[in-house]
């Protein structure tokens, strides 16, 4: 993972206004510098504070979750394949505005499969459950916690999954 987070942060400069192509050149370099079978998903951002845009591409990431002032709550699927698992990246960006009050959540799959005494997972109804419950968090760091806590409370057995919530509330 180190090597991949290097080749990200090394063809940025090279690729940062064309996504598709940032992630083509790590894909690239990835298969080059990973042992064979070697994947990783990830979603890469850009945001725009002056005209509130998010540029994206998701490499088979869970769909971080787009909580609209108003109550709806939007995924943002993947829009390209993982990183690694073929010689040739397919994929495109997508644009989405982030209004003022919108909160956006980006997690590991750790959260969504923790399971609880049942078998069953919390997901991302759940997820999207607590979003809504916490929406008036005081900050992003706030509601993390109040994420985290949840699946913690959820979850019946020891974590064997890292649970990582990154919350971004539109200003």
């Amino acid at each position: 993972m180190a090597n991949l987070q290097a080749h990200l942060r090394g063809q940025f400069a090279r690729f940062g206004d064309h996504l598709p192509g940032l992630l083509s050149s790590v894909n690239r370099l990835f298969q080059q510098s990973a042992p064979s079978a070697s994947y990783a998903t990830l979603f890469v951002g850009v945001y725009d504070d002056r005209t509130r845009q998010l540029r994206f591409v998701n490499c088979g990431h869970p769909a971080p979750l787009l909580l609209r002032r108003e109550g709806t709550t939007e995924r943002l699927d993947a829009t390209g394949w993982v990183i690694g698992m073929f010689d040739e990246w397919k994929g495109t960006s997508r644009e989405v505005e982030l209004l003022e009050g919108d909160i956006l959540a980006l997690y590991t799959d750790g959260v969504t499969e923790t399971v609880d005494s049942g078998g069953d997972e919390f997901g991302e109804r759940r997820l999207a459950a607590v979003l809504q419950r916490h929406y008036d968090a005081s900050s992003p760091t706030a509601l993390a916690d109040d994420i985290i806590a949840a699946v913690q409370e959820f979850g019946a057995a020891e974590q064997f999954d890292d649970i990582t919530v990154i919350v971004g509330i539109g200003r």
